[in-house]
Order: structure tokens, then sequence, then C-alpha cells
């Protein structure tokens, strides 16, 4: 679960800034409710006006116009002068079945995860996860046993690594690698992508059976089936072994210390000797870009009971303890970095 975030221009006068700030949430809510009305699909074939739209969609004619009107002020629409919308750019990225689509990310962030933030005060005073507060259960627990909230956080995850993808393979030499095992890599889209740079190169991921289901259309379509398998499992139990490579994207962060160990350390007893664990996480670093990473933090102590971000200090004590040593951290972006860990001496 991860989010990208900017702070406030600097040339704002405090009150500026801290408006800002506080009506954040009107931004994203109006990027939620006119993807989840479908105004970005009505959109792809060309200009519409706003009765146009309201009759197709069900909507007030009125107040139709006022976020759509709004969209265009932040980019996500063009207003023509005679009442017609049409999509930007930016607003393409609210289509499904785009190079870069964010719908998924957007309607996740609009539905159960703005419900559990409700709950962040109640959270903070009393040191119980907010979306067990609302939801009477863990997070992934709900997400299993509730479909359209799994299955959207799933296409979620594949936008996020697909929106990273790039960026870690382009920072990376996988080369070194004979084979690579994506543990808790959802649908392959990381390995899949990796190893279509890298043809010597073979791969498995790995995840709940129900997750890797959708894995092999994604092998196929990037032509690496004959290299690329998809294998179910738990990784609190173990993990496939005696591959040279093992990565995580954004998995270690989900969970508190003492789970986190448990799946390092299913690793730890499986890597080869002279092989490498790769953590693509957010590192909270000092700089500027701190706000983008204590608000992830944020967001995990939300959703998940005991999911964090951690600092470069606490990524090397938490390899420690499972028996591995922090070569180097690799940034990538504002909200993504390559942990490079190797077993350490026994």
């Amino acid at each position: 679960m991860q989010a990208q975030l900017s702070a406030p221009q600097s040339q704002c006068s405090p009150f500026g800034m801290m408006m800002q700030y506080i009506t954040g949430y009107w931004v994203s809510q109006a990027i939620y409710t006119l993807t989840k009305l479908g105004v970005p699909e009505e959109l792809k074939n060309g200009p519409a006006s706003a009765q146009t739209l309201a009759d197709r969609l069900e909507a007030n004619p009125d107040f139709l116009f006022r976020l759509l009107r709004a969209s265009s002020a932040m980019g996500l629409l063009e207003s023509h002068d005679n009442d017609q919308f049409s999509l930007s750019p930016l607003g393409q990225l609210l289509r499904e079945n785009v190079p870069n689509s964010m719908r998924a990310i957007v309607l996740m962030m609009g539905e159960e995860h703005l419900t559990a933030w409700n709950r962040l005060l109640d959270g903070v005073k009393t040191g119980q996860t907010p979306f067990e507060m609302e939801f009477g259960t863990q997070c992934f627990d709900y997400m299993e046993k509730n479909q359209r909230a799994g299955d959207l956080f799933n296409a979620a995850m594949t936008s996020f690594v697909e929106n990273e993808v790039s960026q870690v393979t382009a920072a990376y030499d996988f080369g070194q690698f004979e084979q690579l095992i994506d543990v808790g890599g959802g649908h392959g889209r990381l390995l899949a992508s990796i190893l279509k740079q890298h043809p010597q190169l073979s791969g498995v991921v790995f995840d709940l059976p129900h997750v890797v289901n959708g894995a092999a259309a994604i092998f196929e379509q990037d032509g690496v089936s004959d290299r690329a398998k998809a294998e179910g499992g738990d990784f609190f139990q173990a993990v496939p072994a005696n591959a040279d490579g093992y990565i995580m994207s954004h998995i270690i962060h989900d969970w508190s210390d003492s789970k986190s160990l448990e799946i390092l350390k299913n690793i730890r007893r499986v890597i080869r000797p002279n092989g490498k664990l790769l953590l693509a996480e957010t590192v909270i670093l000092p700089g500027p870009n701190a706000i983008n990473s204590t608000l992830m933090d944020l967001n995990m102590l939300v959703m998940t009971p005991g999911g964090r971000e951690r600092t470069r200090a606490e990524y090397e004590a938490l390899l420690a303890q499972a028996g591995f040593s922090l070569l180097r951290i690799i940034p990538v972006s504002t909200m993504v970095s390559i942990i490079e860990a190797v077993p350490a001496t026994l």
C-alpha cells in the first residue's frame, strides 16, 4: 500500500499552506467521484456536455457540471466554449486498461481506505488499528473475504508495480542472477518485466494461491511463460528454495518487526550462500521528501496491525536479526528505494 504525496508550494503563505493541507480530501474525493461515476470512460471517445454525461450516467446535471468544472480546474479535464468537456492527458490515467492507469488506486483510496482514515484519532489515542476498529477485522483478512475489495486491492497493487517497474529495473542490475523469486509478487508484473529484459534469467512469483492465479496471463502477454511460473503458498510458512535472487516489493512494510522476521528468516533458510535479497520499499530518509514517506507510514498505521515504513537503521537492524547484512540502499524515487542485502556469515 503506497501513495504519492506532495508538499504545498513553498511560496504560499502559512495560511495558504495550511489550507492546502486541511482541504486535501476535497481534491481526492472529487477525483474519486469523477472516476466512480464513470466520467473518464464516457469521455474516452471525445468531448461531451454536462447534460449529455448526466443523461448517460443518471446524475444531476447541475451538480455534475460543477464537478466537471472543478475537475477541469485541477487539470483532469479540458473545458471548451460550447459547454463540452474532454479528458486531459492527466485525466487519461483515470481510465481502465490504459498505460499507467490509476483508476483502481483512486477507487481503493476513496473507499475502505478513506473510511479507516476517519478513525485515525481513535487509533492514535488507543493504539488500536483504525481499520480493525472500523471493520472489525484485519485488513488482509477483510480483502480475502470481500471479493470486491480484494479484487480492487490487487488491481491497485498491480498499478503501483506497473508505475514503478521501469524505475526499479533501470536502477538495478538483475542480470547477475540465474533465478529470481518474487515473494509476495501478486500477479507477477514486476517479475515478468525483469525477465523480459534478461533472457538468461528464470523466475517464480510466489503469493497466496488465489492471488497468483492472475500471473499466467501476464507471463503470456510479456512472452516469458517458458521461464516464469507462479507458485501459491504462505510466505509465513515457507518460500521456494535455492534461488540466488529474492525480491519483495512493498511487502515488509505491511508487517510488524516480528511478522517481518518470519518472512525474512524463511528466505534466509533457503537462499543460496552467494545469493542476494532485494527489498523495494519506501525508506524514511532525511530531507524534503520525508513528507511522502512519513505520511505513507501513517497509512500503514491506519490500515495494518504493525505495518510501518522504516529508516535505514531500522532496516539494518531488522535484516541483521534475520541473518542478513545490509549492503546498500539505492534511492529510486521519492517513494521507493532498493535495499540490497546478503546472507550474513554465520
